[in-house]
């Protein structure tokens, strides 16, 4: 299988097929990060409103390596038929059997967005509850499946054509063929290929290389959730802190509700999903006064209601009619590799106009009839307002049954080819109001059940845990588990194996070796605490606490950096039998190399904070003092005097010993570093000395005076 582009959609679905014995290759145009060259990729010519040039992200992991991670699902009756618009093909209980599955990706269960009776008792406005994860969900993170044997990523491999055969009347794909920045070509034979390239690219595949096209449908029907701001509310009496309409971070999910017509009214006046949000508006506060406002207790009164918005920002989100005119079609202008650029027309048509202006009135009736304050701007600014791209880019490709009127069927196979599919928001009949990223990853996850079905691959036995050695529990399941500590461990199976990964929500981790689902921490049993000798806990500073009173003191921990400075969590820490702190620093491969004694080292963007104290402890012997100014750091560790530039940066880093460059440590650093990780977690399994809790205790300490108060003097 062959998928073009690694954003949510490409790389869920190589995810969830990666343990199905199916050879896999994913096609990525940019790089581990985006480049100036990737950049000139996403050039687009806006024809009606604009395409914003950073409202997509050529590189791995896609928008989903840098969004925001606000979902919410659709809409009942954005799924519905309607005179103007198709249905979708795929049921809301089909569709939302996929939308709970997407917990493995961060995502919020299904069951989080149930809202309860409106804060402000409205009779013409619905509430609409968004939810973001925190924090969000980064795709890239994916990357570890590839470490699996037979799944490979293919970076700043740009597809620019797709070749193709008729078999029986129908078109297969044959090729994909790839250009490097260096304008290198090659093909890519397979079986199934899978466009994963967002709602412009998806379209412009399609059309460059004359599939799928048979009806002219392709690139028609697009779709964005044009927004602005547009009027104020301003209000009789502050904003409580306990209203839902202004976002609220509590639990790792950041929440807000809008304010939608009611579906009732949508489908009996033939209207839309759009929405509006409230932000505050705090005058001369407003740069510091929301942050406090949010962390503000729900009865507090007096001086802190000046703090309380008093005047809320109305910002419009409108949903779009599905319309052949809004569409992606091919420009005259070309890209460096002579692929036509994108040309995007797309407007407000009469109906989204309609449907602000009625949201609008509706509004201004509510806050007349409750008393709430005044409404300030008119419907016509709030349409007027309402330009700015969402970067959610729908449509395009979208799925139907019916070839004329329609790009891919309800599997998402374009009509009229054996082997070629399409995931991603291109796909979608209707967009409604909703972040459209949860529905992605929804439809992808149960695009990868179709191709399990059709394909009917061999489920490999990796599948099946390894239970040899000491076990382990591991505490969290952010970027640090999944990128470094899972990998080390399933290089060490025989020696410590994975009992459970337990964290606030339920989720998912990909290993190279199979799949391991994370379950929260409340369901962790004392039969499992039993079996593990050790506990490997990552989690932030304001969850320790909780966390430890869950794990029974007779455990090994092996706590992630940079260790407590509460003294209260230090003291429930020395009540284990042993902590060692996870820091990787020390135990790097290159250290034993280095010719002692250490006069002189310079850091110079190849360290980060408490690691780099770590490592120069190390190498040096105990910081004694110093200093910092500016982005520069000066110790005196035993012997040695040290500089260190801030702030870190591997690509061009650089480390300099007793004057001698050590040359490919840097640009290397987070492969060492984890090589460094799974020595220090051999050491452990030993009961060899590792990285004690007052070593890790240090080290947090003196990076923390030094960058609060600029000076450290060990006494």
């Amino acid at each position: 299988m062959c998928i073009i582009g690694g954003g949510p959609a490409g790389l869920t679905l190589a995810a969830e097929l990666a343990y199905d014995g199916l050879r896999i290759c994913v096609l990525e145009s940019g790089g581990e990060k985006a480049t100036g060259f990737a950049d000139a990729l996403k050039k687009t010519v806006s024809l009606g409103l604009s395409v914003k040039s950073n409202s997509r992200h050529r590189a791995l992991g896609g928008a989903g390596a840098v969004w925001g991670g606000l979902s919410a699902p659709l809409d009942a009756v954005d799924l519905e038929e309607r005179p103007w618009s198709a249905p979708w093909p795929v049921a809301r209980q089909e569709l939302e059997r996929y939308l709970d599955e997407t917990q493995r990706y961060g995502f919020p269960a299904l069951a989080e967005f149930a809202h309860p009776r409106p804060y402000w008792p409205f009779k013409t406005l619905q509430e609409k509850l968004f939810l973001a994860i925190r924090p969000p969900y980064n795709f890239a993170r994916l990357r570890t499946v590839f470490e699996r044997d037979g799944v490979d990523i293919f970076l700043e491999a740009t597809v620019v054509k797709l070749t193709s055969r008729v078999e029986g009347g129908a078109a297969a794909v044959a090729e994909a063929v790839c250009k490097t920045p260096q304008g290198a070509e090659s093909r890519v034979r397979a079986r199934v290929f899978v466009l994963a390239g967002g709602g412009i690219e998806n379209p412009r595949l399609l059309l460059a290389s004359a599939l799928g096209n048979a009806h002219d449908q392709v690139g028609r029907y697009f779709m964005n959730h044009p927004k602005g701001y547009a009027g104020r509310l301003r209000l009789n009496a502050p904003l409580p802190a306990t209203s839902p309409y202004l976002p609220r971070s509590s639990g790792g999910r950041m929440r807000y509700a809008g304010l939608a017509l009611p579906e009732s009214v949508r489908r009996a006046e033939g209207l839309l999903s759009s929405y509006v949000q409230f932000e505050p508006d705090l005058g001369f506060l407003q740069r510091f006064g929301f942050a406090l406002w949010r962390r503000l207790p729900a009865r507090a009164g007096g001086l802190f209601n000046l703090l309380r918005p008093r005047t809320l920002r109305l910002r419009w989100f409108a949903d779009m009619e599905p319309r052949p005119d809004n569409r992606v079609t091919l420009s005259d202008e070309k890209d460096c590799f002579g692929v036509p650029l994108p040309a995007v027309n797309y407007a407000l048509g009469l109906r989204d106009k309609k449907t602000l202006q009625a949201l609008h009135a509706r509004l201004g009736e509510e806050v007349r009839r409750l008393g709430l304050g005044t409404l300030e701007g008119t419907a016509q600014e709030a349409v007027a307002a309402a330009v700015d791209d969402a970067s959610h880019h729908l449509g395009g490709t979208r799925m139907g049954d019916d070839p004329r009127t329609s790009v891919v069927n309800r599997d998402c196979l374009v009509h009229g080819s054996t082997n070629l599919y399409v995931a991603g928001g291109s796909v979608f009949p209707a967009g409604g109001s909703a972040n459209p990223t949860y529905t992605i990853v929804a439809l992808a996850i149960r695009l990868a059940e179709h191709l399990r079905r059709t394909l009917s691959p061999q489920t490999e036995a990796a599948e099946e845990k390894n239970t040899a050695g000491d076990g382990i529990i591991i505490i969290g399941a952010g970027g640090r588990i999944s990128g470094d500590v899972v990998p080390a461990l399933e290089s060490l199976a025989g020696t410590l194996s994975i009992l459970g990964i337990y964290a606030r929500h339920a989720g998912a981790v990909f290993g190279a070796s199979r799949r391991y689902e994370v379950r929260p921490v409340a369901e962790l049993t004392a039969g499992t605490l039993a079996k593990a000798r050790f506990a490997y806990v990552a989690v932030p500073p304001a969850s320790l606490g909780a966390v430890l009173a869950a794990l029974p003191p007779s455990l090994e921990l092996i706590v992630d950096t940079p260790a407590p400075l509460e003294r209260a969590l230090q003291k429930k820490l020395l009540q284990y039998k042993r902590v060692h702190i996870a820091e990787d620093s020390v135990f790097l491969p290159w250290l034993s190399d280095v010719k002692k004694p250490v006069r002189t080292m310079l850091c110079d963007r190849s360290v980060y904070r408490y690691h780099g104290i770590a490592l120069i402890k190390a190498l040096c012997g105990k910081v004694r003092f110093g200093w910092r100014w500016g982005n520069t750091l000066w110790l005196r560790a035993g012997s040695a005097w040290v500089k260190i530039i801030e702030p870190r940066d591997y690509e061009h880093g650089r480390l300099f010993i007793n004057g001698q460059e050590i040359e490919g440590v840097a640009p290397r650093m987070h492969e060492l570093k984890r090589e460094g990780l799974r020595r220090l977690l051999i050491a452990a399994a030993k009961g060899e000395k590792t990285w004690s809790l007052q070593d890790g205790i240090n080290d947090a300490r003196i990076d923390h005076l030094l960058h609060r108060y600029r000076i450290y003097i060990s006494l």
